[in-house]
């Protein structure tokens, strides 16, 4: 997301507005970060009854392999289309490898809105 660590992952693509997923199937949470050690990641699962916030990018197929590359799709994380709350379709990064949980002690990073329904990630 704008301003994250990671951001810079997304030069070179459009930046198209916030979403918010239309199906309310997912939990989102934070494991130690493989990429950055000594920070945290996010990790959205398909079980739960939340939605996603987050922003849509538009990405070419180029960019697509590189960030495919950078989330080890296909071991990691798998990278599925869905639908969004406006009908419009996006894809998302599903975390599919195990993870252990993050010591209580850790900051928390991922939000819950109750209004939306929603998780997000505020990591900056």
């Amino acid at each position: 997301m704008r301003g994250h660590r990671n951001h810079a992952m997304m030069d070179g693509t459009v930046f198209v507005g916030k979403a918010l997923t239309r199906a309310a199937i997912y939990t989102m949470h934070q494991h130690a970060s493989k990429s950055s050690p000594g920070n945290f990641t996010p990790g959205v699962r398909e079980q739960g009854g939340s939605h996603i916030a987050g922003e849509v990018y538009l990405v070419n197929d180029e960019h697509l392999a590189v960030l495919d590359d950078f989330e080890d799709e296909g071991t990691e994380y798998i990278r599925k289309n869905i639908r969004l709350d406006d009908g419009s379709e996006a894809g998302i990064y599903i975390l599919v490898a195990p993870k252990p949980p993050c010591k209580p002690d850790d900051p928390l990073y991922v939000v819950w809105d109750e209004k939306e329904n929603a998780y997000s990630w505020r990591h900056l």
